[in-house]
């Protein structure tokens, strides 16, 4: 099987008790079968402790404190499993938490989710790029037909997510277009390669960039963008206060956003998403919406960088890991979330091409 990360995935070491926002709090804990299992067998006080701690629900899940910890987390915030069984005792979730694995008969894709801020810092201050090995074990099945031709429409999508002639606005928005060109080759059964070879190409590029004039900034459709990330129910209960104080800022904000300054931040997360994603569209044929997702977050995240810049004047590198790590826990860590945002970038306006190609403006 072949394997593929991005350069910095080998570098991730949980920071433990170090860790400001510990996955060990607020977060409900789900234990594998096999882990299930093994954890009715343990002997002795650790065991009993721990069926006590089960709540055996489908799936079970570790029943967390009054105070949201998980009840093996020790007050100096390690993991009273590990220091008295080893790493082995974990369950499935906190052993592989916050990597990510996405199958593809013999590809296998991993990363590191943003809501982890160690996962953040090193996304943002590495260059963005993938690394690939080779592994003996064997694919589930065999490579779905649609795999490579995929593979290098990505790449097209890398290149311009990358493209340091153009600002981040201007390459969001040529995302956008071949988003929408790859995705009418999907629905007629065209080629995906065709359909993404020209933007390949610098003159087509800047005919297409030029087309950008056509579209005008739309602060309502910003606003009921922010609006539907601020209704989904949260993990943290300071986020839709947050998300509220900047709709109430906005004009102030507008201007602060995605300055020069922040093409090298906004390129790695754009690529992130781009490569979580967007390979995930030959399953459900709907290339579309990973860009428009691609395209949103960024939307957002520059907007809490620019509430940082508002209020205090500059931006750190630990503000930027904050901001992504927020937006990433409250919207790719929550299923229902992500599910109401793919379903609504068919039906609402303010995940229309136009409204989006209006945040590029």
């Amino acid at each position: 099987m072949k394997l593929q990360y991005p350069s910095y995935y080998p570098l991730f070491q949980c920071t433990a008790a170090s860790c400001r926002h510990s996955c060990c709090i607020g977060w409900e804990i789900d234990i594998d079968p096999e882990t299930a299992a093994l954890y009715q067998s343990i002997p002795g006080p650790m065991g009993e402790e721990l069926r006590r701690a089960i709540c055996r629900e489908n799936p079970p899940h570790f029943r967390l404190r009054e105070d949201g910890r998980c009840p093996f987390l020790n007050e100096e915030g390690l993991c009273r499993l590990i220091l008295a069984k080893g790493q082995g005792i974990l369950c499935e979730i906190c052993a592989q938490h916050p990597r990510f694995h996405n199958p593809y008969g013999n590809l296998r894709e991993s990363g590191l989710g943003l809501c982890c801020e160690e996962a953040g810092r090193l996304l943002f201050t590495h260059e963005p790029g993938l690394l690939q090995s080779e592994t003996t074990e064997e694919p589930s099945e065999s490579d779905p037909d649609w795999l490579p031709e995929l593979l290098e429409v990505r790449e097209t999508a890398f290149s311009l997510a990358l493209e340091s002639a153009y600002s981040i606005t201007e390459r969001l928005f040529l995302l956008l277009c071949l988003g929408a060109d790859v995705q009418d080759a999907l629905d007629e059964g065209a080629s995906l390669l065709q359909a993404a070879a020209p933007y390949q190409e610098e003159i087509f590029r800047r005919e297409t960039l030029s087309e950008l004039d056509g579209f005008s900034f739309d602060r309502e459709a910003l606003n009921s963008l922010l609006s539907f990330f601020q209704n989904r129910e949260p993990l943290d209960k300071e986020w839709p206060a947050r998300l509220a104080g900047i709709r109430e800022r906005l004009g102030a904000l507008v201007p602060l956003r995605m300055l020069s300054e922040d093409r090298e931040a906004y390129e790695r997360l754009i690529f992130y998403f781009l490569f979580r994603y967007l390979l995930d569209a030959g399953e459900d044929r709907d290339f579309l919406s990973k860009i428009k997702f691609a395209v949103a977050a960024v939307a957002v995240i520059s907007l809490l960088d620019a509430q940082i810049r508002l209020e205090t004047g500059g931006l750190s590198l630990e503000n930027r890991i904050e901001n992504a790590r927020s937006f990433s826990s409250e919207t790719e860590y929550s299923p229902d979330a992500m599910e109401d945002f793919w379903n609504a970038c068919w039906e609402e306006e303010f995940l229309s091409f136009s409204a989006l190609a209006g945040f590029c403006s």
